[in-house]
């Protein structure tokens, strides 16, 4: 488990729910000795903790770089960025309360920035109590399982993006099947004009295409009904 005395850095910086911090050469000179098993060392993807006089919050390190170097092209200081997800209300019950989205107190400047504990990991990535899936791990550990809850995500509009070969195709269809095994009886329409998804739910899908679609026609309005049964060329009315 992590120091909770540990400071990876300290806030510069603070808009929204995105905050700077600066950390010192000493972050540089433990580059070789860096532990693959501890929980976060302000690398890229990591869960951070930053405490405010009544809450405690967690963000994601989303950006690393280099801020200044040393005569002989050493670094001397860098900046973190990161990406404030949520927080904890010290001042209550945390096991009562739990991990709440969004922030209600921004850090102040000059706040350390922590590495997570084992306990705030298991905290902010609880199962949810609600009824959820389960569609992978959370991005860097092997071992935390990343849940969707079912209700959020099917009442909202939410988006799968990524560049070509990144695997939105495989995502998506991860998100559907585990949809399909959590609620058995639920439909789902998929408009595929590509068909990359034909072989992806074997006998769980019905395909339809122009050879197979059949509509009565009690379904077509007038214009879309005339289009059909009346020719244009006026010899063939």
């Amino acid at each position: 488990m992590a120091d909770d005395q540990t400071v990876l850095g300290r806030i510069t910086k603070i808009r929204g729910a995105h905050a700077v911090a600066r950390f010192g050469k000493d972050a540089f000179n433990e580059t070789d000795l860096v532990d693959e098993n501890a929980l976060s060392q302000g690398r890229v993807g990591d869960l951070v903790r930053i405490g405010t006089p009544r809450t405690l919050v967690y963000g994601i390190v989303s950006s690393l770089s280099v801020s200044q170097y040393d005569v002989d092209g050493s670094p001397q200081s860098g900046i973190m960025e990161v990406e404030l997800i949520g927080e904890t209300n010290t001042s209550s019950d945390v096991s009562a309360t739990g991990f709440q989205r969004g922030i209600s107190i921004a850090p102040a400047l000059g706040a350390a920035v922590g590495p997570a504990t084992q306990q705030d990991r298991d905290l902010v990535y609880a199962v949810p109590s609600r009824a959820n899936i389960t569609v992978g791990k959370v991005h860097p550990s092997n071992d935390v399982e990343a849940h969707l809850i079912v209700d959020d995500l099917l009442s909202k509009h939410f988006a799968v993006l990524g560049t070509t070969g990144s695997g939105k195709t495989c995502t998506t269809t991860l998100f559907l099947h585990a949809i399909l095994d959590f609620c058995s009886h639920s439909h789902i329409i998929m408009l595929d004009p590509h068909d990359e998804y034909k072989t992806s739910f074997g006998d769980k899908a019905e395909s339809i295409s122009i050879e197979n679609l059949h509509l009565p026609y009690w379904m077509l309005v007038f214009d879309e009904l005339k289009e059909i049964l009346v020719s244009e060329a006026k010899d063939t009315r």
